[in-house]
């Protein structure tokens, strides 16, 4: 008789053994694919965990227990963070560009701002608002502009400080001063001129901005709780309201460039351009001009609260180094001699110690601490872990700048890492608060070209000095509004005395 058994003959206990193996497997597969996170409460989750300020510290916490992509449960809302340059790239600059959406369906995006804007729009309508914007900054017209406009306001604020020169040696406090600076500058970049700070729509601009800043934040509870909605439909009117009146005053300044604008004249701000493009048939109907107004105001949100914390940090680096204040002085002084700094001076390379000067400021104490809420079309893999479609997904942009397999001594202060050929990489990591990708920042040209003219010619009016000699200024900050700031501190400016001075 045979000992050889049939293919057909299989031991009846068999099946349910491969069953439960093929079970334990993908339940296996499963959890190491599942993203990571901190237990919560039910219905609010993590919120008591984060909650207290230094969020970006709390973070940092979870980082460290979970690794690099971890999950927090923020009421309804369960946001993905990403950490690690790698992860990071993968995600911004993924194939198919899989999170390039913002995810426009919670409450503050899609029912107070009703998914308009540069930053909440998505498709066509978020690409026609990136290409009025890049247009205005890449043309030359509108750029020279721009920088006489922005110069205007430099040469303003030195003449304040000029006259405050002789006061009693406490020194002031430079934020509002920088707030009301990059304000007017965006002002130019926008309207073609700058504010005086008594008109009526600058306060009334300024104040509103302000107002709906705070009122739509992310982290707003109704976006975490959405059914927290119909309760809160008064709020919602007002904020809904105030934007209106924003676009009123708005609408008047682009009613006025379009009465003065002639077909074919040079575009030379922001209203131009988009008057420009209506011209050709490319911007038409009301949905697009109240996308455009809305853009408008983004661009104030996020671009002078950036810049503002930008250039608080730049005076805290200079204030802490003076003799990198004094170098930047000196090379300034003998190539530009008498005259105001200009973009040309950055572009043709004849400030090399200044420019890596800004540039070790951007490394060291970039404002930029995450990115704006990302969402994927559909499900992705990153670091192993499932990302299923239509998540919330945060970028980290803080740590890879202080990651010491990209850079040597990260924590040091030191502009000379910038006189040398800089890898892939770390061109990458440098400019890494800009963000990556196509939602990377859209007024970057602009913000760069305002951190130098604004930082340069500053110093080479003034030594800028902390009010208490005794005190090294702190490099202690804090997470405001959108950016991360240096703590409120005090400078003096002494004005430097030189031919040609406006002191």
């Amino acid at each position: 008789m045979s000992s050889y058994v049939g293919a057909n003959y299989v031991p009846s206990f068999l099946i349910p053994v491969l069953i439960v193996i093929g079970t334990v497997y993908w339940l296996w597969k499963k959890e190491m694919a599942r993203v990571p996170g901190p237990r919560g409460l039910p219905v609010i989750g993590n919120i008591p965990q984060v909650i207290g300020g230094r969020f970006d510290h709390k973070l940092q916490r979870f980082r460290d227990r979970y690794g690099n992509i971890f999950r927090v449960k923020l009421g309804e809302m369960t946001t993905v963070f990403v950490f690690g340059l790698k992860n990071i790239q993968d995600v911004l600059l993924g194939p198919e560009e899989n999170f390039e959406m913002r995810p426009n369906w919670l409450y503050i995006p899609d029912k107070v701002i009703q998914k308009k804007g540069i930053i909440w729009t998505n498709g066509e309508m978020w690409q026609r608002m990136r290409d009025i914007t890049t247009t205005t900054q890449t043309s030359p017209d509108s750029s020279q502009h721009t920088e006489k406009q922005t110069m205007a306001e430099v040469n303003h604020v030195v003449d304040l400080l000029n006259k405050g020169s002789e006061s009693d040696g406490s020194g002031v406090d430079p934020n509002s001063l920088f707030s009301s600076s990059t304000f007017n500058i965006l002002s130019a970049f926008v309207f073609g001129q700058r504010f005086d700070v008594t008109e009526k729509d600058y306060s009334l601009l300024k104040d509103g901005i302000a107002d709906i800043t705070e009122r739509n934040k992310t982290q707003n509870p109704v976006n975490m709780f959405p059914s927290l909605g119909a309760c809160m439909k008064r709020k919602r009117d007002e904020a809904i309201v105030k934007e209106n009146d924003l676009f009123v005053i708005l609408k008047k300044y682009l009613i006025s460039h379009e009465n003065r604008c002639c077909h074919g004249n040079a575009s030379l701000d922001l209203m131009d351009t988009f008057i420009q493009q209506k011209e050709h048939g490319k911007e038409t109907d009301q949905e697009t001009e109240n996308n455009f107004l809305r853009s408008i105001l983004d661009l104030y949100i996020y671009g002078s609260e950036m810049t503002t914390s930008l250039l608080l940090w730049t005076i805290v680096y200079l204030v802490r180094y003076p003799d990198v204040q004094r170098k930047c002085q000196e090379e300034m002084d003998s190539v530009v001699g008498d005259r105001d700094v200009s973009s040309n001076d950055k572009a043709n390379g004849s400030l090399p110690y200044c420019v890596a000067v800004l540039k070790e400021i951007l490394r060291i104490s970039s404002p930029a601490v995450m990115t704006t809420l990302h969402t994927n079309k559909k499900s992705s893999i990153v670091d192993g872990y499932m990302i299923s479609g239509r998540s919330l997904v945060v970028c980290d942009l803080h740590k890879p700048r202080f990651d010491d397999t990209i850079w040597e001594d990260p924590f040091e202060f030191r502009p000379e890492r910038f006189f040398s050929q800089l890898s892939e990489t770390q061109e990458r990591v440098a400019s890494l608060s800009f963000g990556l990708g196509p939602r990377c920042c859209p007024a970057r040209k602009l913000s760069d070209t305002t951190h130098f003219l604004y930082s340069m010619n500053l110093i080479r009016h003034f030594h800028i000095q902390h009010h208490d000699k005794n005190i090294q200024i702190p490099l202690t900050s804090d997470y405001k509004g959108v950016s991360l700031k240096p703590r409120p501190f005090r400078v003096v400016f002494k004005p430097r005395g030189f031919p040609g001075s406006r002191g």
